[in-house]
């Protein structure tokens, strides 16, 4: 079976690529076996998050002592981190033209994610102060519905609402521990209150998926009005785990922001985030209405004829080969299957493409005890391993001129240390798939 366009990766990255060539106009199609790392997410969009520890994601300007918003540390990332996806895409044009790019693939996300009831909040010259269960806090640029609506700045108090019967929450740890942020950060004095819901929001114990799901029901609106009944006034802010719903979180909360008051969601991680999900079930909505064509299955190997690429099954699959002019690889790193660790170390397994870290050390080949530091927040080679790309995201030791990278696949960044993640997803997986629609538009064979 022979398709102009093929995409392989079907979390944001592969979305957002295979999203800009149906745009274009070329039928395409997106060859993913799950979700991938996308359907994890936390809630926050970091195009460029505050890093504890990076010095290019400072949290402050280092000799103002000011506090910088993204636009500002997109500046210092672009100057030190020469190998980032970023700076491989936009290190010429320069801070500018990074921000241009970045606002153009946010604009682009919210229109693909709006018929589904769920928006991204923010901009690039604000920060966002976050909270997440555990009660740290995100300085970051961007957020999905429910974390959005959670944000701290301007707020007069926070109330952390007690769920009793919601698995994995705490609220009286979280209220600690963000006490202890809002000092260590300086942001001067905000108070933290545990709140009692009047009426509770689960059936005994159960996830938050499946307090979310029955807040789906047709009681769903009046259970969580009445659960809010009478708490915060205006400019206060009330902490929900991630239980508002599967799906209408974006309306269901600004139904609940009433008298002045907001209400929002922390970020969460599994298995307790429902964000991921939300995201993953809209971006798979706006596939169908692109009419893109989704094929459920993983890919084993690519080979080349000519300029021509074939996506084969990997064992155990069963569906036709794959052709294609134009071929976007977005599978992640290590959940999306876009890099495996064996016995014969890290390695990469469609083209067997050479690895390297941020610093440009090749890592395939090395067993995977051998790439893990010991500390908290340290380097780690294994987790920043990836494929470097060129400032065209073309793979460097790639053959033909056909294949572009998008996402976390591409080297450069260590996503566990640079809260730079699901922005790198977004930027990239855009720019991969407009430049291998102008590929096909200029005649590719």
């Amino acid at each position: 079976m022979t398709g102009r366009a093929l995409v392989v990766g079907g979390g944001l990255a592969g979305c957002a690529a295979a999203l800009e060539l149906a745009r274009a106009g070329h039928p395409v199609r997106l060859l993913a076996a799950g979700p991938g790392a996308t359907a994890m997410t936390g809630g926050s969009l970091d195009v460029a998050a505050a890093s504890p520890g990076v010095p290019h994601l400072p949290w402050r300007d280092p000799l103002r002592g000011t506090a910088l918003a993204t636009d500002g540390r997109l500046g210092f990332l672009l100057s030190g981190a020469s190998l980032h996806p970023y700076t491989r895409l936009h290190g010429a044009g320069g801070r500018d033209e990074l921000v241009a790019a970045a606002r153009d693939a946010v604009d682009r996300l919210r229109s693909w994610l709006a018929p589904s009831q769920l928006g991204v909040e923010g901009d690039l010259g604000t920060n966002r102060l976050l909270p997440t269960a555990q009660g740290t806090l995100r300085i970051t640029d961007h957020a999905l519905s429910g974390p959005a609506e959670a944000d701290l700045t301007g707020s007069s108090r926070v109330l952390i609402a007690e769920a009793p019967g919601v698995e994995g929450w705490d609220a009286r740890g979280c209220a600690r521990t963000l006490i202890h942020e809002i000092e260590a950060l300086g942001l001067g004095p905000l108070p933290v209150e545990v709140v009692a819901l009047r009426r509770p929001l689960s059936r005994g114990a159960q996830t938050a998926a499946r307090v979310a799901a029955r807040l789906d029901g047709p009681d769903g609106d009046r259970i969580l009005t009445e659960a809010l009944h009478g708490i915060g006034t205006a400019g206060e802010v009330v902490l929900l785990p991630q239980v508002v719903g599967l799906r209408r979180t974006r309306e269901r909360l600004r139904g609940l922001a009433t008298g002045g008051r907001r209400v929002g969601e922390v970020i969460a991680f599994p298995p307790h985030a429902l964000a991921g999900y939300r995201l993953q079930c809209a971006l798979d909505a706006a596939l169908a209405a692109a009419e893109v064509e989704v094929i459920r299955a993983r890919a084993g190997q690519v080979r080349v004829d000519g300029e021509r690429y074939r996506v084969d099954p990997a064992a155990g699959q069963s569906f036709p080969v794959q052709e294609a002019d134009a071929l976007v690889l977005a599978t992640g790193r290590f959940v999306g299957g876009g890099l495996v660790a064996g016995p014969e170390g890290v390695r990469e397994p469609l083209l067997g493409l050479p690895l390297s870290d941020p610093e440009g050390r090749r890592v395939d080949g090395i067993p995977a005890h051998r790439s893990v530091r010991k500390g908290y927040g340290n380097p780690q080679p294994l987790y920043s391993a990836g494929v470097m790309v060129d400032e065209e995201l073309r793979p460097v030791a790639a053959p033909g001129r056909g294949l572009w990278a998008a996402g976390e696949w591409i080297g450069g960044f260590d996503p566990a240390r640079e809260r730079t993640g699901l922005g790198t997803a977004l930027i990239t997986g855009v720019a991969a798939g407009r430049r291998a629609a102008a590929h096909l538009d200029a005649g590719a064979p």
